[in-house]
This record gives C-alpha cells, sequence and structure tokens, in this order.
C-alpha cells in the first residue's frame, strides 16, 4: 500500500503548497476562476488519477465475475445508481447491494495481491478493445455496414433486454442492425469500459430527422466474453422503453423468445 499513501500524501503536500501562497476571497473568484481546478487538474494530479485507476483496474479484474461487473457499473460507468444497475443486469436491487458490498472487501484483499505488479496488460487489453468497438461503431454510423460489430459476437450468443426480451445468436442483431443503417442510425460512444472478460459501453443514440423516436436516446451493452474473445452474453439497457420494433424483430426469428431467468 505504500505507493497508494505516497500519492496521497503527495496530492495533501500539494495542497498546503497552494495554501500557502495567499489566500483569495471567494467573492472576489471569477466564474472560470472557480471551475478551472475542478477540470484542469496538474500533471502531477492527472498521473496519480491515472496509476491509481490502473491499479484498481488491474485489482477488478481478480473479483469473480458478478462482483466485477456490479462494481464496473457502479464506480465506473454513467449508469450507477443501484436501482438503474439492477435494470441493466436483471438482479434485484438487494443483490445489487450485496455484491457490492462483497467486492469492497475482496477489492481491499485484491489491492494488496497487485500492488506489485505491473498494470500493461489490462491497459493494452482496453485500449485494444476500445479501437475495435471505436473502429466497428464509426463504420455502421458512416452507413458503411454493420458486419464488424456483429463479428464481435459468438455465434450463440445471448442478447436480453430488461423488459424481457431474449435474441439467440447473431441474426437478430444483424438484422436490426441492417434496418437501422436502412434508415440512417447513428452511434456515438461515450464511455467504454473494458477489464478481462468483460466490456461495457455506452453510447449517444442519434435518429434520423424524419424519423425522430426510432431509438431511445441513448443505450448502455453490458458484454460477457468467452475466454476474453467473442462476446457470448449481453444486456442492453435503454435510457427509455424498448421500441417496438425490437419486438418485431423478435416476432420474425421464431423460437427466440424465451424468459430471461431461463438464460441466465
Amino acid at each position: 500500500m505504500g505507493g497508494w499513501l505516497r500519492g496521497i500524501l503527495h496530492n495533501v503536500c500539494l495542497m498546503q503548497l497552494r495554501e500557502a501562497r495567499g489566500e483569495v476571497p471567494f467573492e472576489q473568484l471569477s466564474g472560470e476562476e472557480l471551475t478551472k481546478d475542478l477540470f484542469e487538474p496538474s500533471a502531477e494530479e492527472y498521473i496519480d488519477r491515472l496509476a491509481m485507476r490502473e491499479w484498481v483496474w488491474t485489482a477488478l479484474g481478480e473479483l469473480p465475475e458478478p462482483l466485477r461487473v456490479t462494481a464496473m457499473l457502479r464506480y465506473f460507468a454513467s449508469y450507477s445508481s443501484y436501482e438503474k444497475i439492477s435494470t441493466i443486469l436483471d438482479v434485484p436491487i438487494g443483490t445489487v447491494s450485496s455484491r457490492l458490498s462483497q467486492a469492497k472487501v475482496k477489492l481491499a484483499d485484491a489491492l494488496l495481491e497487485t500492488a506489485g505488479l505491473e498494470h500493461d496488460e489490462a491497459r493494452q487489453l482496453a485500449e485494444s478493445r476500445a479501437r475495435y468497438f471505436n473502429a466497428a461503431w464509426e463504420e455502421y454510423s458512416r452507413g458503411e455496414g454493420y458486419e464488424f460489430v456483429v463479428s464481435a459476437f459468438s455465434e450463440d450468443a445471448v442478447l436480453s433486454f430488461p423488459e424481457g426480451t431474449v435474441w439467440h445468436g447473431r441474426r437478430p442483431l444483424a438484422k436490426d442492425l441492417e434496418g437501422d443503417l436502412k434508415v440512417g442510425m447513428k452511434l456515438h460512444l461515450t464511455n467504454f469500459l473494458a477489464n478481462k472478460d468483460i466490456t461495457v459501453m455506452e453510447g449517444d443514440l442519434k435518429n434520423p430527422p424524419e424519423d425522430p423516436f426510432h431509438c431511445p436516446p441513448a443505450i448502455c451493452m453490458v458484454g460477457f466474453h468467452r475466454d476474453g474473445k467473442q462476446i457470448q452474453r449481453m444486456h442492453i439497457y435503454f435510457t427509455a422503453p424498448t421500441p417496438r420494433r425490437l419486438l418485431e424483430v423478435e416476432e420474425e426469428a421464431p423460437g427466440s423468445k424465451e424468459e430471461v431467468n431461463s438464460v441466465r
């Protein structure tokens, strides 16, 4: 824990030095001065934050999958409330609370175990997946195809939605993306997390002008990889009720709709 404690001491010393330079009455500060330090950390602070994130990220990889994905959503994703996590993962709120409590205890041990390890592998994995999915969604948003996205999923992939709809295999996903492509849908990634066998993608959906309600404004996708490679299972959460078009695709794929509970 030495590195972590030295980092905290370093930041406290910086704060003391800044205060020693002289105080400025609050009412004399402009709005720009008030927010400068909030949005423009110093080089030292940025490096400290990056090192801390990589250490925590590496330690998270040591947690069991249910605890890991819950902690990733809670502390690194945009939909961090217990209610949202409960909906995305399709588990009771009590389970979310219990998992986070367990994660905190186990994460403390994992931080100790990974204190002396290099974090390059975790960073390289996240960067590699980020490049892949950024390229895939950019290709899709340019209207050039959806094959790059679909190829990230295994042939027997299972995609589930909060209202109970479940897709089996690549076919329903390909059909849905093909329909979106025809009407001019776009997806812009706003947040990306990758850790071992889990990938979390958040994005803004841009509807075509002639069909402004084709999709909800944003989406969160939590993917579980098989052996660190293709996505075998994914939970998809929209910021609004799932569009009717999802159910229409489901009806055209006989035998693909089951209760989510039977898939878990």
